[in-house]
């Protein structure tokens, strides 16, 4: 079993967890444990009725627009171009 939570717990960036309702493979409540443990901006997406494989198939451009425009928005460290 991979232990989300215990690899995440050093990443202070923004997240978004997404949870399949009725996931046969990895429960909602696992999800939504990761989410409480998770420190920095988080965001917790619920795909209603949706199983494991098909949550994908739920969702469209408006709901990724709008699950991704937090983190997208925010400025990343900045690099100078390598010549």
């Amino acid at each position: 079993r991979y232990d989300s939570a215990a690899h995440l717990a050093g990443w202070r960036g923004p997240s978004a967890v997404i949870v399949a309702e009725r996931d046969r493979i990895v429960p909602a409540d696992s999800g939504r444990a990761l989410f409480a443990a998770l420190a920095g901006d988080k965001a917790l997406r619920v795909v209603a009725g949706a199983d494991h494989n098909d949550w994908m198939a739920r969702v469209g451009p408006a709901w990724w627009r709008e699950t991704l425009a937090p983190m997208l928005s925010r400025s990343g460290p900045t690099t100078d171009p390598v010549d």
